[in-house]
This record gives C-alpha cells, structure tokens and sequence, in this order.
C-alpha cells in the first residue's frame, strides 16, 4: 500500500518505542550533529517540517526535536493503519518452535523506504504536507528501530504466539510502576534519559533533553561507534537491535520478577549506545536528502 496521503485526512483528530523522551533525544542528538556539520541540512529539515507546525499537530510538534514524537501522537487518534510501521518482529525461537510468525511485510524497513523515497521525489514546494508528514515519519522511525524490542519478539512453549517484543513478558519494577513489562522498561532506556517531558517544552526540558543527548555523544562518539555505523541499510540496523535484543534484553532477567540491579546497570549503556546510533543515523539519512554534494 502507498502511504503518500493515508494519514492527512486524520490530522485535526485529537505503546510505543522509546518513551516521547527517548525520541526527542534520538531527534536532539541528530540536530547536534548536523548544527555541528551541515547546519544547512538542519535548515533543510525545518523548512519541511513547518508546513505541519501549529494547529495541525496541535502545537505539540513545532520544533525538529519536538516532531520526533508526532508519529505516536497519531495514535491517540486511533489511526490504526500505521501500527505496523514502528517496528519489524524478528523472532526469537528460543524453544525452536515451528509456527513462530515471521514479520508482516509492510514494517518499519518498508516504512522507511517507503519515507526516504518519497522525500527524495517532493520537496516544500511540490508537496509541503506530504514531505512534511513524511520527514516527522521518518525522524521517529529511526528511534524505533534501535529500540531492541522494536525489532524482534520472542516465541517460547509457554508463549507460542510471540511476546509482542517484550509487551507480554511482565516484570514488577518499584522504581517505576509504570514500567510494568520488559518493552516499557527499554522504552524507558532503563531510566538513563528521565520520565517523560510534556510538550510543548519548557525551557527546563529544553535544558534536560539537550543535556541527555549531549552526554550520550560525549560517551558515544561517532568514531567510537565506528564499527556499527559502517552498516548502511536498515536491515543492518534492524539485526544490530536484533542482536541487542537476544544478547542483552532478554539475557538474565525473569518473567514476573523485578529486573536485578545487575541487569539494569549491564543495559543502560546498550540503551545509551542505541540512542546515539539513531541519532547519528538519523543525521546520516538526512544528509544523503539534503546535503550539497560540493560541501560533503
């Protein structure tokens, strides 16, 4: 199905990957990035994302950060048809069983090819709202995909039908008891970017989101993270969180009990490592969009 125009008609309606925090942190560090290295492409970025400013996204998605969470909002207006598009189930056959469900074919790789080939073909011109839909997509959808459990589900004998990534594997955590199974305990990255900042962001927030994502690429650096961002497509990305996932998520902890502090202190940094290699790629993306290639 082409997506070109399937959610315009929702946009004056009133679980997710990464928590709205993780998202603008994922959206911060890439706007880093490119203020850093190619301020024109971050120019670029906005001018797209205007036209769906104000009324539209009911002034909750004004900023490049702020808009990396626009696509979860659309949730809230109960429009289904883009449930699929956040993540890829991968299955994790620890038992090796024989009906586990491959992944639906209309998943987040298709979303996002789907995405960048749009934004190549329409511009703020031809297309405003289009390209600015498309360009809010895409910004959030690289946060999902480096959320682990946005890129797999695990199949065991006495859960044949796949724990729709980490949704149905519960754990009981008094630091916060929202966080009340495994795939909210990883959109929250573990606590390491604070609960949710309400939007549109005060100063304070401001503050915080920047100050999140400036830690995370003063302890992940690009050329610390070298090896991984040496893989461009996002089917790479898609089995690096797959990876992550089965070598980190759901390693040592158990259904119906509370994470151990062991647990949590080995996944922080996956978490972290995962924000910054969005980010980055997010940041990548948009440069092979927008860049001038007698600047690059």
């Amino acid at each position: 199905m082409n997506m070109k125009f399937s959610i315009l008609i929702c946009l004056l309606g009133v679980s997710t990957a990464w928590w709205c925090n993780g998202h603008m942190v994922t959206a911060m560090i890439a706007q880093l990035d490119l203020q850093a290295n190619y301020p024109e492409v971050f120019e670029q970025a906005n001018q797209i994302l205007a036209p769906l400013n104000g009324v539209l996204t009911h002034g909750l998605s004004n900023s490049f950060v702020e808009t990396a969470c626009w696509a979860d909002d659309l949730k809230t207006y109960k429009f289904e048809i883009s449930n699929d598009w956040h993540y890829i189930d991968k299955p994790y056959n620890v038992d090796g069983l024989l009906n586990a469900t491959a992944p639906t074919t209309n998943n987040i790789i298709w979303a996002i090819s789907q995405a960048m080939s749009t934004l190549r073909q329409v511009n703020s011109t031809s297309s405003p709202l289009e390209a600015s839909m498309q360009l809010r997509y895409l910004i959030h959808w690289l946060g999902d995909l480096h959320q682990p459990l946005h890129a797999t589900q695990r199949f065991t004998v006495t859960q044949q039908s796949g724990d729709a990534g980490g949704n149905f594997f519960k754990i009981y955590y008094s630091e916060n008891p929202q966080v009340n199974n495994l795939h909210k305990l990883w959109d929250w990255a573990l606590g390491t970017i604070g609960d949710d900042c309400p939007r549109p962001l005060s100063s304070s927030c401001w503050t915080e989101i920047t100050g999140y994502a400036k830690a995370i690429m003063d302890d992940y650096p690009r050329d610390k993270l070298a090896s991984y961002l040496m893989y461009t497509s996002t089917s790479d990305w898609s089995l690096q969180s797959f990876r992550s996932a089965v070598d980190y998520v759901y390693s040592d902890i158990e259904q119906g009990k509370s994470p151990t502090t062991a647990y949590v202190l080995r996944g922080k940094p996956i978490a972290q490592r995962q924000l910054a290699l969005g980010g980055y790629r997010l940041a990548d993306l948009l440069k092979s969009l927008y860049a001038n290639p007698n600047n690059s």
